[in-house]
């Protein structure tokens, strides 16, 4: 975060700018300027808490004359109001669903769109220059140059106690910021946007598999990747901080022979982002969005050694052990390692939610919240106990103990 910012920084200075980087509550910071002021923010429909924030700063910043102009932005890959239908009553039922709305043929195996499908956007340049900064703003809990370019200096100013940050600044971090992000994608391009990637499967159970898989030696789709400890494109962190756009991403790959690939998972991102948005804060209800219920159980006994792997079964705790150290779990391991916790351990799914956010270096609310919901099945109204469900679990179970 703290590279993104710097990064950030860098980028505004050269072309004539300056950014005024502020720790405290938005609505103090934002509360602060003079009478007048036009504050400009990227919604986050998505987040519960970022739009509690934003009706905060509107409140704020309108007592003292001033105006919130917020906008769309770009962290969805489709525009709200390019959508044809309304988010919070037509959403489509399914992931399939949804690319047939948005007009995709068959989002499964290729990108071949019917004519007057839903438009993606093309990414919109950033300025070319800022006005400069006015050299007397004074905003509350301000971070000088000096502290931000310190990484120990600015994470202990964040409140961070100093084992915490000993143990930050020891982890190996991939470079952020915009740049970074281009620069890494671009190299992936070169390198991988139009290669077969004949890699097998490490483990090809629980996974969606398509024909793709199989077409003359090029799965498109990728989905050997979705197993694999290094993921495909590695852009997740990128995305979730907002240093490359989906529609960049998209711009970006439309030539390339593994663009199918590219499009299914930003619209996998897209299928979570609208359903975070339609379900609002019941997709943080133990019950979730489906309201189901069942009993769960927060004992940290099941808890803490589920965070530690250290549960006993190999798969898992190798899961979990590489999380907490690098920060990143490919898809198979997420979801494996929140399944357990919820059929195995009957444990509170939104206790292993909470711990991805706090671990995961790519956290992104509507990807982790709509991942936990899905996985502990309380996404939708179901009958809970039935037998499809206790055959899923004893098979899920049955290739875990094979692993040992």
């Amino acid at each position: 975060w703290l590279q993104c910012v710097r990064a950030l920084a860098d980028e505004i200075a050269r072309r004539g700018g300056r950014l005024h980087v502020c720790h405290g509550r938005p609505e103090e910071v934002l509360g602060a300027l003079a009478p007048g002021s036009l504050a400009v923010c990227q919604q986050e429909p998505v987040s519960v808490e970022a739009s509690d924030v934003e009706a905060a700063v509107q409140e704020a910043v309108e007592r003292r004359g001033s105006t919130l102009r917020s906008e769309w932005g770009a962290m969805s890959l489709y525009d709200r109001g390019d959508l044809p239908f309304r988010i919070k009553d037509q959403m489509p039922g399914s992931y399939s669903g949804l690319g047939a709305a948005l007009g995709w043929k068959e989002i499964w195996t290729c990108t071949e769109q019917y004519e007057g499908a839903t438009p993606v956007r093309e990414p919109v340049p950033s300025p070319a220059a800022f006005p400069p900064s006015p050299g007397d703003l004074q905003l509350p809990g301000l971070i000088s140059p000096a502290v931000l370019a310190d990484d120990a200096a600015a994470l202990k100013q964040l409140g961070y106690s100093v084992e915490e940050v000993k143990q930050a600044l020891s982890q190996d971090i991939p470079a952020g910021g915009e740049p970074a992000a281009r620069q890494h994608f671009e190299k992936w391009l070169a390198e991988k946007g139009n290669s077969a990637d004949g890699a097998t499967m490490a483990a090809d159970w629980d996974l969606p598999v398509s024909a793709t898989a199989a077409a003359g030696g090029h799965d498109a789709l990728a989905w050997a990747n979705l197993s694999r400890p290094d993921g495909w494109t590695n852009l997740s962190h990128y995305l979730a901080v907002g240093c490359i756009s989906a529609r960049e991403v998209f711009a970006l790959a439309r030539h390339c022979k593994n663009f199918a690939g590219v499009v299914h998972r930003l619209l996998w991102r897209e299928w979570h982002r609208l359903n975070a948005i339609q379900w609002g804060r019941h997709l943080f209800w133990l019950q979730g969005p489906g309201r189901v219920e069942r009993p769960w159980s927060s004992d940290p006994t099941l808890v803490e050694p589920w965070k530690a792997g250290r549960t006993g079964m190999p798969y898992i705790d190798a899961c979990m052990r590489e999380l907490r150290q690098t920060g990143w779990l490919a898809y198979k391991g997420r979801k494996t390692a929140g399944h357990f916790l919820v059929f195995d351990l009957g444990v509170d799914w939104r206790i292993g939610a909470y711990h991805y956010e706090d671990t995961l270096l790519d956290y992104d609310c509507a990807m982790n919240y709509g991942n936990w919901v899905t996985v502990a099945q309380v996404d939708k109204v179901r009958s809970w106990g039935d037998a499809d469900e206790e055959a899923n679990h004893a098979s899920l179970i049955s290739k875990l103990s094979a692993e040992r």
